[in-house]
């Protein structure tokens, strides 16, 4: 019994022994470790756990700070100048990449410069909420919120609440409309006496059913395209066909409808007690540009009366 003790505390102190060591570098390994840090590739480690070269990841490898503070106490850095980026799956499986880059260091911050989103291999990029994917960037670039397939620049499916200003590029403001054909960008409509909510090419000169030209570019389109539809320009400054061939038209002349199909002409008032006056709820606009003579197409500032 006696000599069992003294083997059990023989063994204590041996095990408390080489636990207090300190560990040496290993020839092999270049493993270093100082009285607080672990070093691997280095044998001046300046952290906790310092490596210095690549690491071979698992199936799965987890950094986690445990701290409990509300800090960032958990940094990965990069001091190599190079980019600094984190991979979910592999070349051949969509993936997220995502990280930083700038001249000497990189952090989860933009205090020392930018931060990329991104994916590799021509995926797209979701971001999600709640288990639902919300916004979504093709690889063509374009962006959808509330769709996963966007077909414009920006793709929205919902309403948007705008607290500023809407810029675009053309003029003019048009909504989708039915109608029995198609009729090119500056044609002159009216409605289709013969059917409800559609149009059809003026044809009759001062026609009261004017309802507007169609555009080519709207700078706002309201509706929902359609093959049997068209897009018919209210208001705003678009492109009109025009006649000229009854008078020249001239920078602010009114314009109706002529009875050349589809095409607008000079307005010519009537005399009303001594008063001449232009007849009412005809007119498609003013023109902004003159045409001597002959047909063609000239910039006209809509304004429905």
């Amino acid at each position: 019994m006696k000599r069992l003790m003294i083997i059990t505390a023989l063994t204590s102190a041996m095990i408390a022994t080489s636990a207090s060591a300190q560990w040496i570098p290993c020839a092999n390994l270049s493993v270093t470790c100082t009285t607080q840090n672990v070093g691997i590739g280095t044998t001046t480690p300046s952290q906790l756990l310092h490596v210095l070269g690549n690491v071979a990841a698992p199936v799965r490898q987890v950094v986690q700070n445990l701290n409990g503070g509300g800090t960032a106490d958990s940094i990965w850095q990069n001091d190599v100048g190079a980019a600094l980026a984190f991979q979910l799956g592999g070349s051949t499986k969509p993936g997220l990449i995502w990280g930083l880059s700038w001249s000497n260091m990189g952090r989860f911050t933009n205090t020392f410069g930018p931060i990329g989103v991104g994916t590799d291999n021509a995926f797209p990029l979701y971001l999600a909420t709640n288990s639902s994917v919300r916004m979504t960037i093709d690889t063509a670039g374009r962006v959808g919120i509330g769709t996963g397939a966007p077909t414009q620049a920006l793709d929205v499916n919902g309403n948007i609440n705008v607290s500023g200003n809407i810029n675009a590029k053309y003029q003019d403001f048009a909504e989708w409309v039915p109608a029995a054909t198609t009729m090119d960008p500056g044609t002159v409509v009216v409605l289709d006496g013969s059917h409800s909510n559609e149009v059809i090419a003026s044809k009759t000169a001062y026609d009261t059913s004017v309802a507007g030209v169609i555009s080519k570019n709207p700078g706002v389109a309201l509706g929902e395209a359609s093959p049997s539809k068209v897009l018919v320009a209210t208001s705003g400054r678009v492109r009109v066909k025009v006649d000229a061939t009854k008078g020249p038209i001239r920078i602010g002349d009114l314009l109706v409808t002529s009875n050349k199909p589809g095409m607008a002409m000079k307005s010519e008032p009537i005399a009303l007690n001594g008063v001449k006056i232009h007849r009412p709820r005809n007119l498609i606009g003013k023109a902004l540009e003159p045409l001597d003579k002959g047909q063609g197409e000239i910039l006209v500032l809509l304004s429905m009366q």
